[in-house]
């Protein structure tokens, strides 16, 4: 019945009935004490909730007004195995819907409000108001990050930094974005007491390649973003380099040099991070091995390194990475990469096109991977490959999406993605031993040694030998 008066309710707006807003309301009396301790949350069951831009549909049926319910649904919570409520949470909330809860302070104390969000879009705010009376103790509007899953979760703070009176309050919550539609979800929010005054301090970056400061060089995200943040909060920083260029290095006011990338660094007195980029050669040569800073994409993952071997890790399903690929002839070649997972079936969907023409399509192959047991363990029988691979001369883009049935698990770790020319598929000639000390040679670790001595598999002048 209610697919039918869906349909019906399409098909009259159709004709020229409209849309209607509807209001709908959960009113609660419950009275909370703060500050919460432990792992206390502001449970959504306790709040009033205001849904002023619910799209219901009304229209009239045997001349009576219907009213047709979308799938929305608030505070339904995530569910253990024995179906008890694991935590509840604001969803699909729209623009301009409200929460309300009414508190009593027992401490007069500063405040850090504590709570998580996840959103799939940018533009979101979520707005906090605490009044005692037509006094307002908070006005804060806070920047929603765009976390690209409704159920990604991302740890958000604000925080009141004088003690404020005891007594009863109210707190409003405001879910915003200019588009009008769905906004983001919100979860364990929870009020910290704080003795004294909350010092806090702020944070300022900068991106440079060389010493020169250069806005186009990359971009720096900071997570949490805010204004102002409380001494000892910990923030991360991820610098994603431009196409043509690589991240290099952290430098702080101090001169202090950090590598890792995303850095979480720990603000105790106001900070200046610059981000050092450097120019590099625009795409990967083909035949050649994918040089893994060159990714353009910059999905939620990272480059990390164990043993000397770099890959790429912390992937989950459904995020991407991108690389330029410079193709030097029309032929059929031989991907390879090596792989390791934890997970019982993930995989990977490669697709290759022409650079300047996303329709002209070269690959598109989806490829399984077998559990390793590790992820950061790369021995030669993890290698895959996908043999025939037929490219044209010029410029490509090769995008790798990172697939795992089971949504929010990590999906797998690469390293090593090599292309060779399939008509000498290994790359790797047999040569007689040479004394030219002046060409640069290396072996599979990257290290360089001496050609005239070298024994094994090693790069000489680029180009893989045996001696």
């Amino acid at each position: 019945m209610k697919k039918l008066r869906l349909l019906l309710a399409a098909l009259l707006l159709c004709a020229g009935f409209s849309a209607q807003a509807q209001n709908v309301d959960q009113t609660s009396d419950a009275v909370l004490d703060i500050p919460t301790t432990g792992d206390y949350q502001l449970d959504p069951k306790d709040a009033t909730i205001k849904m002023v831009t619910s799209a219901y549909v009304n229209f009239k049926e045997d001349g009576v007004t219907q009213f047709v319910e979308p799938q929305r649904y608030k505070g339904t919570g995530v569910y253990n195995e024995d179906n008890t409520v694991q935590y509840n949470q604001f969803d699909n909330m729209y623009n301009k819907d409200w929460v309300q809860f009414k508190l009593r302070n027992t401490a007069e104390k500063a405040y850090i409000i504590r709570f998580q969000t996840a959103c799939k879009k940018d533009g979101s705010q979520v707005k906090f108001e605490l009044k005692s009376g037509d006094d307002t103790d908070l006005d804060y509007t806070y920047n929603v990050p765009n976390t690209d899953n409704w159920g990604r979760w991302q740890d958000g703070v604000i925080f009141i930094s004088d003690p404020i009176e005891m007594g009863d309050k109210t707190l409003t919550i405001t879910f915003l974005n200019e588009d009008g539609t769905t906004t983001a979800n919100l979860r364990n929010l929870r009020f910290e007491g704080v003795d004294g005054t909350i010092e806090t301090s702020s944070l300022y970056t900068y991106k440079y390649v060389g010493d020169t400061e250069n806005e186009a060089c990359g971009t720096i995200a900071i997570s949490p973003l805010q204004d102002v943040y409380v001494n000892g909060s910990e923030v991360t920083l991820t610098a994603t380099p431009a196409m043509g260029y690589k991240f290099v290095k952290w430098v702080d006011q101090y001169d202090d040099e950090y590598t890792d990338n995303p850095l979480k660094y720990t603000i105790s007195e106001s900070t200046d991070l610059s981000a050092y980029f450097e120019e590099v050669e625009m795409g990967n040569a083909v035949p050649g091995t994918i040089d893994l800073e060159t990714r353009s994409y910059r999905a939620n993952g990272m480059i990390q390194e164990k043993n000397g071997v770099k890959y790429l890790g912390d992937y989950r399903n459904g995020q991407k990475e991108q690389f330029q690929l410079i193709v030097k002839k029309d032929a059929d070649y031989t991907l390879s990469f090596r792989a390791a997972t934890k997970e019982d079936a993930p995989s990977l969907k490669i697709v290759i096109t022409d650079a300047t023409d996303e329709s002209k399509v070269e690959l598109e192959k989806e490829v399984t991977i077998a559990k390793t047991g590790k992820w950061d363990s790369f021995p030669d029988e993890t290698t895959k490959k996908v043999e025939g691979v037929h490219l044209t001369a010029g410029s490509k883009i090769m995008t790798i999406t990172f697939q795992e049935p089971v949504k929010a698990k990590y999906t797998v770790n690469l390293t090593d993605i090599t292309f060779t020319d399939s008509s000498d598929p290994t790359g790797i000639k047999t040569v007689e031993t040479t004394s030219d000390e002046s060409s640069k040679a290396y072996n599979l670790m990257g290290i360089e040694v001496n050609p005239a001595t070298a024994k094994g598999i090693i790069i000489v002048n680029g180009k893989k030998i045996v001696k």
